[in-house]
């Protein structure tokens, strides 16, 4: 058993249109006895455009990403955020930030009984990462196979994580006009001056992650480029993109500083 009053508070994102995800993860947290707020997300597509206009960046996305950001994405980046402004507001030191889909493996009591274990500096620690190359440099084991790790590259997470204050002042002071979906925001797609870390392998991961069906932001597909293709780049430059790839990776995960 773990010990809740030492938990932070526990705030799950959900969308009010999304009844059965709600009933999801209240029976999911409910069964774990992990006590927790829901809280309402930002429903993107009821932005109206001067509302869009106003938080949201369409040549900023372009630069960073390459193509907009569905409205999906925007509206989830501010349900993320509100949350931040909350922690600032309320002068709250921690929080636990879960999105509605997330299934919570029970080594994650373990885990969290063991933050003492972090490193001194972190500033968000992620409990999902999707697949985000781990740094050689400062790994601290926590329990069983699980470690507290540097990443050496994006981590892309948004699901499940562990946020101080002093974050989420970092990540609001640059996250408008939004240009990133929330999980690149995070998981260090940018430089963000957040102390970063993660808990490898993940103790959290997505329910039904390959179910299009299952997600509420079905729109973010419509904006993706086509990845890079051999076909479309020939042989020659497909094979310098993926050295490039492999060097970059490479330098990365050498870097006792990481990336962030």
């Amino acid at each position: 058993m773990f010990d809740r009053i030492s938990m932070p508070p526990t705030w799950v994102i959900n969308l009010k249109r999304s009844p059965e995800r709600r009933r999801y993860i209240t029976a999911h947290l409910h069964e774990l006895c992990l006590p927790f707020e829901l809280i309402e997300a930002v429903d993107g597509w009821s932005l109206t455009p001067q509302e869009l206009a106003a938080v949201y960046g369409a040549e900023r996305a372009i630069t960073y990403m390459r193509r907009e950001l569905a409205p999906g994405e925007v509206g989830c980046s501010l349900s993320h955020l509100k949350l931040y402004r909350r922690m600032v507001d309320e002068n709250i030191d921690e929080a636990l930030i879960l999105e509605d889909d997330v299934i919570i493996h029970p080594d994650f009591f373990e885990i969290i009984k063991r933050k003492a274990l972090f490193p001194e500096d972190w500033e968000l620690i992620l409990f999902y990462h999707g697949g985000g190359p781990v740094s050689f440099w400062q790994r601290q084991r926590l329990y069983r196979q699980y470690q507290c790790v540097k990443f050496a590259g994006v981590a892309y997470g948004g699901l499940g994580y562990l946020i101080g204050r002093s974050a989420a002042q970092k990540l609001l002071s640059i996250a408008y006009p939004i240009c990133l979906p929330m999980d690149h925001l995070t998981g260090g797609g940018i430089r963000t001056g957040v102390r970063l870390y993660g808990v490898n392998p993940p103790c959290m991961r997505q329910l039904f992650a390959d179910d299009p069906h299952f997600t509420t932001i079905p729109d973010r597909d419509l904006f993706r480029p086509a990845p890079p293709s051999r076909a479309g780049m020939g042989d020659c430059l497909w094979f310098l993109h993926n050295v490039k790839k492999r060097l970059v990776n490479l330098y990365l995960a050498s870097n006792p500083n990481g990336i962030i």
